[in-house]
């Protein structure tokens, strides 16, 4: 007995997907049934569409991670950023010795490991052989560093299982807090 608000995936008489921002009413009768409903309905295929695009944008399609561009909008709403960025020493080397397909899985192995091993914050794909990770929710850079500092160890002494290869990685971490020019001090 109660309107209802939603957005719901549709088909057009030609086939096409729609998407329609609907609102469904009920209309009762004088003892509080349901006698009919009546509906409004506004089609928002093209906001969900460039809704999806934005999404494509914001995202690294190797990792699943969002991306530098994704970092960079959170970066501009953050009130106190301590940001952390992880770069892999000699990736060129590694994909020129096992191939691009050994250094495509080793670096989702490192951004599953990274999750793992740093849960709580917010990982990105920042460029080819670097990750960011943005300290989520704000900490202090004391904090910030004892947590990242175990990372490294972890990564350079565990070697990363690719296609039947182990894979030993070293990284470079830098870190760096607040507004300005952040993502150049942390590199």
């Amino acid at each position: 007995n109660k309107p209802w608000h939603g957005v719901m995936k549709s088909r057009a008489k030609d086939g096409r997907v729609l998407y329609v921002d609907t609102t469904i009413v009920p209309i009762l009768d004088e003892e509080g049934n349901i006698r009919e409903y009546i509906a409004t309905r506004t089609d928002v295929t093209r906001l969900m569409q460039q809704e999806a695009l934005i999404q494509e944008q914001a995202t690294d399609p190797l990792t699943g991670l969002p991306n530098r561009v994704a970092l960079f909008q959170a970066l501009k709403s953050a009130e106190h950023p301590v940001l952390a960025l992880i770069n892999i020493d000699h990736l060129k080397e590694i994909n020129e010795f096992f191939g691009l397909e050994i250094g495509d899985q080793l670096l989702q192995a490192l951004a599953a490991t990274i999750r793992k091993q740093v849960p709580g914050h917010r990982l990105y794909r920042f460029a080819g052989d670097e990750f960011a990770l943005l300290a989520e929710p704000p900490v202090t850079l004391s904090q910030f560093e004892a947590g990242i500092t175990p990372l490294a160890e972890i990564l350079e002494s565990t070697p990363m299982r690719c296609n039947g290869q182990e894979v030993g990685v070293g990284v470079t971490i830098g870190i760096a807090a607040g507004r300005d020019n952040i993502t150049i001090r942390a590199g």
